[in-house]
C-alpha cells in the first residue's frame, strides 16, 4: 500500500516543475529589425536577456516563434544634462587677489528604446539611466516584467489559441449546421374535443 503512494507521490513532484515552467511567460529579445540594428543595440540586447533571464515569472527563449512576447532593441543614445555648478577660489600668494572659477557638472544620461511586441500588439519602451547601459535595460526589464503580469490571462489565453490552431483543434464550437431542421409542428385536430 505504500510503495504505490509513495510512486503517486514522487511523479507528481517530478511533474509539478513541468507543469510550472509551462505556465511561465516567454520572453525573446532581439536586435534584429528586418536586418539591420543600431548600433550598440546587440549590447543592450545582451543586456536585457541577462536582466530578464533572473526573473522568476518569464523565460527567456532562443526563437520568436516559441515566445509569447518579442522584444525588439531599436536604438539607445546618450546625451548630456547640467548636474550642478562648482565655484572654486583661488587667491593669490600675497593674500591681496582672489579668483573665482564657476565650472558645470555634467552627466551622462543613456536612454534606451525598445518595442514590446505580443500578436498584434505593440508598446514602445524607454529607458534612462545615468549610470550604465545595463542599468538601463534592467529598467526596460522591469517595465516588462510589469506588462507581463498584467497582461498574464491574455498572454495564456492567446499561447492556448496558438496551440490549438498549431493542432488543428479549434476553441469554438462549430457553428449550427443549416442542413439540421427541427422537426415540423404536429398538427393538432380541431374536431377533438378533450373537455
Amino acid at each position: 500500500m505504500r510503495r504505490p503512494v509513495l510512486a503517486l507521490l514522487s511523479l507528481a513532484l517530478l511533474a509539478a516543475p513541468c507543469a510550472f515552467a509551462q505556465q511561465l511567460v516567454s520572453v525573446y529579445v532581439t536586435s534584429d529589425n528586418n536586418g539591420f540594428s543600431a548600433p550598440g543595440a546587440n549590447d543592450s540586447s545582451l543586456d536585457l536577456q541577462k536582466s530578464l533571464a533572473s526573473k522568476k515569472t518569464l523565460r527567456v527563449v532562443n526563437s520568436p516563434s516559441e515566445a509569447d512576447v518579442v522584444v525588439r532593441i531599436d536604438a539607445r543614445d546618450s546625451h548630456k544634462e547640467v548636474d550642478g555648478y562648482t565655484t572654486n577660489r583661488t587667491t593669490s600668494d600675497d593674500g591681496r587677489s582672489s579668483t573665482r572659477t564657476t565650472t558645470t557638472n555634467d552627466k551622462t544620461v543613456r536612454n534606451l528604446h525598445a518595442t514590446l511586441m505580443a500578436g498584434s500588439y505593440t508598446q514602445a519602451l524607454e529607458a534612462q539611466s545615468e549610470m550604465s547601459w545595463r542599468f538601463a535595460a534592467d529598467n526596460i526589464s522591469g517595465q516588462i516584467e510589469r506588462w507581463i503580469r498584467e497582461n498574464y490571462s491574455k498572454l495564456m489565453s492567446q499561447r492556448a489559441d496558438k496551440t490549438n490552431a498549431a493542432s488543428g483543434l479549434n476553441s469554438t464550437p462549430p457553428p449550427p449546421s443549416d442542413s439540421y431542421a427541427p422537426p415540423p409542428p404536429r398538427p393538432t385536430n380541431p374536431t377533438s374535443n378533450p373537455a
